[in-house]
């Protein structure tokens, strides 16, 4: 996901829309537009209960970075009643890093302000903690053929059995099996609550498919396949 969101920043005694926007001596003082963009995986949800971050660019009208003020730069994140601010620091000119921790389960708001305009604000879903024991293999494959991929999809659960939506989970996957049988195993997170585990078998035999969240196997694992 990426927010595109035009903000103005012009010399005084110009105003936009009414609200003057000071410069100060650690701001590059310039009469176009300050352009702000932000992305990451804090901005697509997740599950509550640890840390989130996205990274927020400023430009000018030619792609160059802005050297803005932190100070200036503020990040709020909201739900219903609740109001926090995310952690900001400087990564470089014109880049910066914001870090929060999501309330709960729910929509939350997320505000970029500069100064006292608000640049960027867009809505993020976060759900409940994923429970390793409601999570499940969806399509466990019982035989495979050597030499082809394979893949089988993983979906997160909360405690209630509710499907998540959502990615930023860490699975460990270990395959016990005939030595240097198995290539190309990894897990790739689909960002909707589901994952896929890919890998490709190089020798016949039976394998093994040890799938642990947060140290906890989930429901299927081990997952047994016969390769030929």
């Amino acid at each position: 996901i990426q927010v595109y969101v035009k903000g103005q920043l012009e010399k005084k005694p110009i105003f936009t829309g009414g609200i003057p926007l000071e410069i100060s001596p650690n701001e590059t003082s310039v009469s176009q537009n300050m352009y702000f963009t932000a992305s990451g995986f804090g901005l697509h949800g997740g599950s509550v209960g640890k840390n989130y971050s996205f990274n927020i660019e400023i430009k000018d009208d030619n792609g160059n970075p802005i050297d803005a003020n932190i100070q200036k730069l503020i990040v709020e994140v909201s739900q219903a009643q609740k109001r926090a601010y995310a952690t900001v620091q400087r990564l470089g000119t014109g880049k910066f890093k914001a870090e929060f921790v999501p309330f709960g389960p729910g929509d939350i708001i997320i505000s970029v302000i500069y100064g006292t305009q608000t640049v960027i604000e867009t809505t993020v879903t976060y759900n409940a903690t994923v429970d390793p024991s409601q999570s499940s293999i969806l399509d466990p494959i019982r035989n495979a053929l050597v030499g082809q991929q394979n893949t089988f999809n993983i979906q997160c659960r909360s405690s209630t059995g509710e499907d998540l939506n959502s990615g930023g989970e860490k699975f460990d996957v270990a395959c016990s099996g005939p030595s240097g049988g198995i290539t190309g195993l990894a897990v790739r997170d689909q960002l909707n609550g589901k994952y896929t585990v890919r890998f490709t078998f190089q020798k016949p035999g039976t394998y093994k498919f040890f799938i642990t969240l947060k140290g906890a196997e989930i429901s299927g694992s081990p997952l047994e396949i016969d390769a030929r």
